[in-house]
Parts: C-alpha cells; sequence; structure tokens
C-alpha cells in the first residue's frame, strides 16, 4: 500500500509511513517505507515502530537495531532505538526493518512509525496480522539394519603339542610333542604287558612252592 504524506498536527514536521505489507506475519521480519521532513538540515532522530491489536496499546511493535529488536514500550526505548539522520533540506525517506512481537494475537491490527525527538506520531494504517509459517517437519527415515557377520570357527590341529617352556620362562629348552593314539592300541597294549606279568608271577610261585615243599613235609614227620 503506498500513502502519500501526512503532516501532524500544526507542527512543520511531518513523519509517515509510505509503504507497508498490509498482511503482517507474527515474529517474523518485515520492511516498511517511512518518511520525516520538516526537521533542521542534517538533524539526527531516533524512531521506533508500533504494533496494535486494540485501539490503544501498540507495544507489540519492534523495530530492528543492528543484530537485535528493539520493542515499542521497552524501558528507556527512545535511547535506545536506531538513529537516522535527515538531509540539507531536512527530509529523510528510506525502508527500515521491524516485527511483531510473538505475543500479539492475529487478527486485525494497527501500525503506526514514531520519531521520538521531536517527539511525533505517524498516523495508524489497519493491517492484517497472520501466525507465522510453520517450520518445517523433518521426516524420520529408518535405516535397514545392518547384516550380521558370520561366526568365526577356529579347528584344532589333529596333533596338541605342548607348549614349550622356552615361551614362559623365556629359556631355550623345548618339551618334546606327545603323539596321540587311539584308545584301542593303548588297551591291548595294556593287556598284553599284563598276561606277561601274570605268567612271570606264577613261574616264580611254582618254583618257590616246589623247593619249599620238602622242608615242610620233612619237618611235619619228625613231628
Amino acid at each position: 500500500m503506498t500513502l502519500s504524506s501526512t503532516k501532524v498536527a500544526s507542527a512543520a514536521v511531518s513523519v509517515t509511513i509510505r509503504e507497508f505489507p498490509e498482511t503482517i506475519k507474527i515474529d517474523e521480519p518485515f520492511s516498511l517505507t517511512a518518511s520525516v521532513s520538516g526537521l533542521p538540515a542534517g538533524q539526527e532522530f531516533k524512531y521506533k515502530v508500533g504494533i496494535a491489536t486494540t485501539s490503544t496499546y501498540y507495544g507489540y511493535g519492534q523495530v530492528k537495531k543492528d543484530d537485535i529488536f528493539i520493542g515499542y514500550n521497552d524501558a528507556n526505548s527512545c535511547d535506545t532505538a536506531p538513529t537516522k539522520n535527515v538531509d540539507d533540506k531536512g527530509f529523510w525517506n528510506g525502508k527500515i526493518t521491524a516485527k511483531v512481537n510473538r505475543n500479539a494475537k492475529t487478527g486485525d491490527g494497527k501500525i503506526r512509525f514514531k520519531v521520538c525527538d521531536p517527539d511525533k506520531t505517524s498516523p495508524s494504517y489497519p493491517v492484517i496480522l497472520t501466525e507465522p509459517d510453520p517450520l518445517p517437519v523433518v521426516e524420520e527415515e529408518t535405516l535397514p539394519t545392518p547384516p550380521t557377520p558370520p561366526p568365526t570357527i577356529y579347528r584344532l590341529p589333529a596333533t596338541l603339542s605342548a607348549i614349550p617352556i622356552s615361551r614362559i620362562f623365556g629359556q631355550a629348552t623345548v618339551t618334546p610333542a606327545l603323539p596321540v593314539t587311539s584308545s584301542h592300541e593303548t588297551l591291548t597294549s595294556y593287556f598284553k604287558r599284563g598276561d606277561i606279568i601274570f605268567a612271570i608271577i606264577a613261574i616264580v610261585g611254582f618254583v618257590f612252592g616246589f623247593l619249599m615243599f620238602p622242608k615242610v613235609r620233612k619237618k611235619g614227620y619228625k613231628k
């Protein structure tokens, strides 16, 4: 919307909003074009932007200064407000950045531009306040389960070797490997050895009895 310049009261200073968005999203920065005239050449002035959702309270307006926003009704807001300078003809016209406080309600509202010193305010203009754009929704993604690696199989050798002593005590002695034999061969060898021993014991007993028996018989006859 484009508006013509408007004088404030009977003073020579005129404060006007020339262009502004008719629909303003709450808590999102927007630009407006304002102008000031009637000030002494080169004079500096401080300014604010007011936003109202009722007929009298304009405290929802904020104006950008460097990287922050100054509220219309903040304490000492005129002392901390941003500044501009009129030209050598006492005129300034330019764009500024403002914002609606996040606590404002949606619906019909009003906007105005204010110069702090001298204390001059533009007429109020109707605007519509709307909700800000929703934040983008990040969709969740389910990743596939990684495959399970196959188990590692350790195979033992057919012949088990004793651990060399040199590995334990750091010496050069080596323990020979012990061969593994089957249980059948071991039992057979044990039975063969038992037969031989039993035969030897039987022979020794027989010889001992043969030699000792006559002596026992003779002693019995004497009695």
